[in-house]
Order: C-alpha cells, then sequence, then structure tokens
C-alpha cells in the first residue's frame, strides 16, 4: 500500500461512491465529471492494491475488501472532519450543546421519552443551539470518548464499560423480535421456537457480552449470530424474509411495511440513558440537560 499517495479527496471520493453506488450520482454531488471521479477512485485502489468495487447494470457495488474498508474509514472520516469544524468553531464560540443518538432514533418507540425531553430542553433553553446526530454505536462511542459531544444517547450496556462515564436513565429500552411477515413464525400466537437454528443479525460493534448473554438467556444460540455493518443492512436482511433481529420496535408507518414485531420479556430490561464524561468540565449546557434527569450513575 502507498500511505503517501493516498489523500483526503481520494478517500471522500471512494466513500461517497459506496453511500451513492453510481458514478453519475457521486459525481454530481461531489461537483465534479464522472470521468475525473473515475480516475480518482483508480489512483485509490491502485494505492490500496486492492479492487473495491464492482460494476453491474445498476451502478457499482462494493466488493468484499471494499466493504471492510468503508466500516473502518466511514466514522474516522466523519471523527476527522468533525474535528476541523469544531477546531474552526473555537474562535466564536457560541452557546450549544452537541449530543448524539443512534441511527433508529427518528424509527424506535424507545426514543419517544427521549425526544419528550430534548423537547422541554429546547423549550426552556430557547437560546442554545441544539445539534443532533446520529451515529452507529461504534462512531457514538468515539465521539463520547473523544470528547466531540456533550452527551450521548445509548443503551446502558453500550457505555457501561467506558472510563469516566456518567450517565442518568431516561427509560427502559423495551426488545422486539423482528421478521418478516412472511416468515413462517410470523403467525398469532407468535412461537419464537420456530426460529431455531436461523441467523440472528446484529449490527457490527453494536454489541458487547452483556447482550449476547441477554440474547442466550432468551434461548437464541450466539453461534447463530450474524453481524452486519449497519441498521439498513440488518433491515433489508429482514425485508427480505431471511432470519431474524432482537431490536426495538420500529414505528409502524416509519419504514414501508413488511415487518412483524413481538414484543419480547426481560427479566432486566436494558436501559435508554444519556451519557457523558465526567472528567472533564460541564458547561451550563450540559449541567442544565443532566438536572432535567433525576437519576445519574457514575462508571
Amino acid at each position: 500500500m502507498q500511505m503517501q499517495n493516498i489523500t483526503f479527496q481520494q478517500i471522500d471520493a471512494f466513500l461517497t461512491i459506496a453511500r451513492y453506488q453510481k458514478l453519475s450520482w457521486a459525481a454530481e454531488s461531489m461537483f465534479i465529471t464522472e470521468p475525473a471521479l473515475s480516475r480518482m477512485l483508480s489512483r485509490f485502489e491502485e494505492n490500496v492494491g486492492s479492487r473495491l468495487f464492482e460494476r453491474n447494470n445498476k451502478g457499482v457495488r462494493l466488493t468484499e475488501e471494499g466493504e471492510y474498508l468503508y466500516s473502518v474509514l466511514e466514522p474516522l472520516y466523519k471523527i476527522t472532519e468533525k474535528s476541523l469544524t469544531s477546531v474552526r468553531d473555537i474562535a466564536a464560540p457560541k452557546r450549544t450543546l452537541k449530543f448524539a443518538a443512534p441511527m433508529p432514533f427518528d424509527i424506535d418507540d424507545n426514543y419517544n421519552a427521549t425526544k419528550e425531553l430534548i423537547r422541554e430542553y429546547k423549550e426552556r433553553y430557547p437560546d442554545v443551539n441544539v445539534e443532533e446526530t446520529l451515529l452507529t454505536y461504534a462512531e457514538l462511542r468515539q465521539q463520547l470518548e473523544f470528547g466531540t459531544v456533550d452527551a450521548a444517547i445509548a443503551q446502558d450496556y453500550a457505555v457501561a464499560d467506558m472510563r469516566n462515564i456518567s450517565y442518568s436513565v431516561i427509560s427502559p429500552f423495551k426488545l422486539s423480535i423482528a421478521i418478516s411477515d412472511k416468515h413462517p413464525a410470523a403467525a398469532e400466537p407468535f412461537d419464537a421456537a420456530l426460529l431455531r437454528g436461523e441467523q440472528m443479525f446484529i449490527v457490527r460493534k453494536a454489541v458487547t457480552d452483556d447482550a449476547l448473554m441477554l440474547y442466550n438467556e432468551m434461548g437464541f444460540n450466539p453461534e447463530n449470530i450474524r453481524f452486519v455493518p449497519n441498521l439498513f443492512t440488518m433491515l433489508h436482511k429482514l425485508f427480505s424474509g431471511e432470519g431474524f433481529s432482537i431490536c426495538g420496535s420500529f414505528i409502524a408507518n416509519s419504514i414501508s411495511g413488511g415487518l412483524k414485531f413481538y414484543p419480547v420479556e426481560q427479566t432486566n430490561p436494558s436501559q435508554l440513558v444519556v451519557a457523558w464524561r465526567n472528567d472533564r468540565f460541564l458547561s451550563d449546557e450540559m449541567q442544565n440537560l443532566v438536572n432535567l434527569i433525576p437519576e445519574t450513575v457514575s462508571v
């Protein structure tokens, strides 16, 4: 790999093509010509030493090497971009509260209490600019660790192993078994035993040993778990009728039907929390948010 020849522009081109999966759309979004983008991609693949895309009738799709590289570079690129923006903002500080939330934030009923908390905060402090960013759990943990955000919303198990973190409990996180409505198990009454031996899809790096233990207690052997790179891939697998997932209950009108959700009984349900670093100065904006939530735990 010729690291010295790789530029941020090439990485940006690679990530943009991966998102759009069509060279013409990616080129338009970057305000360059398609041939120029194609040459940039070729140089990047040459420097990396691997073919990252395969062409098809609809556009392009990532190879196995490309999928791996995308999963690594995407969060790093976002953090770099965010850090550079933060440096520019230091010269002109503003009253801002930055928080990160998981990607299902807008389509999962579990986050309704959190949305109400944010609405109340905005009403009480209209002069504060609230910046909301939706991330994968891996990205969310990085942002919290590096202090790029003031707070992060997550399930408690996702932050409980992090040092110098405090969190306040917002609400229980209710889990559901999600399957295609065409799956043989999608019937009333629901029988989870029909899912034995099938693949269980989980978003990569969004799970810990505690979560796996919970799934095991529910009777699903971790050996049957298949990790996918993001939420949208997981939903695609379910829509296609493949396997199942244990996740939140998505709001029905947020996705175009096709899935069934069956509540899971939990002895000790996970909690949804607001987490922040406790080893750094707590801004007035962040302290005001903390004050709206009574129960605080430090780890």
